[in-house]
């Protein structure tokens, strides 16, 4: 029996979030719809705002239209949760995180003050999920790496620049709305690399979009 989100009791829970209600840090199960309508009414603060620019995950996703019925409660719960409680990443999966670190590293080397979408589909390359998908349509992350070693556009940050004043691009954040509702479309409860990937292929004005496309990568035939 499906588990059921603690704020309708009714659909079925899909993430938890971590909030702090009354001084006490727990955690809640709940359902996509209540999810979104949460960080719509609450500012998301995660260890890599100051890498994506500030204002957090609900940044990626967008402010969601409308009232809905549990407005009301999730307001409320809003008002009393402090900006720094609810935490938006565990909508990520670790391996997530680690390869936005490898990313923002890349765009580091090529001395990039924006981390955008070829900087996380070369290190993507490397992980043993989206090489087994790259492999099923015929391309290597070899591939992918030597495209983009040869077209990304290098920058002209000073090579002592600090990582964490690194902003993210409109693309890359197209690319994280894409890879989220890519997971949800999945029914899973988390945003994996294959998720990413899904999500990079979705945006074709984009580098690493661009690369996809050229080798008949959609988000159809990696679904």
């Amino acid at each position: 029996m499906p588990v059921l989100c603690e704020i309708c009791n009714a659909r079925p829970a899909v993430a938890r979030v971590t909030v702090v209600q009354n001084g006490q840090r727990k955690s809640m199960s709940i359902c996509d719809y209540d999810y979104r309508q949460l960080m719509r009414h609450q500012s998301m603060l995660n260890p890599f705002d100051s890498l994506l620019g500030g204002g957090g995950l609900s940044r990626f996703f967008g402010g969601v239209g409308g009232e809905g019925e549990h407005d009301d409660e999730l307001a409320g719960l809003a008002a009393e949760v402090p900006r720094e409680s609810v935490d938006a990443t565990d909508a990520f999966s670790e391996q997530t995180m680690e390869l936005l670190q490898r990313a923002a590293e890349k765009a580091h080397e090529l001395r990039r003050n924006e981390l955008d979408t070829e900087h996380l589909l070369y290190v993507l390359a490397d992980t043993d999920v989206c090489a087994a998908l790259l492999k099923e349509l015929k391309l290597s992350p070899q591939d992918i790496r030597s495209y983009i070693d040869e077209h990304a556009k290098e920058g002209n940050a000073a090579p002592d620049a600090p990582i964490d004043k690194m902003t993210i691009s409109p693309r890359l954040k197209k690319a994280f709305q894409y890879a989220f509702q890519a997971s949800r479309d999945l029914g899973h409860s988390y945003v994996g690399p294959e998720h990413l990937l899904i999500g990079l292929a979705a945006v074709p004005d984009s580098l690493a979009g661009t690369l996809l496309k050229k080798y008949g990568v959609t988000p159809e035939a990696l679904r």
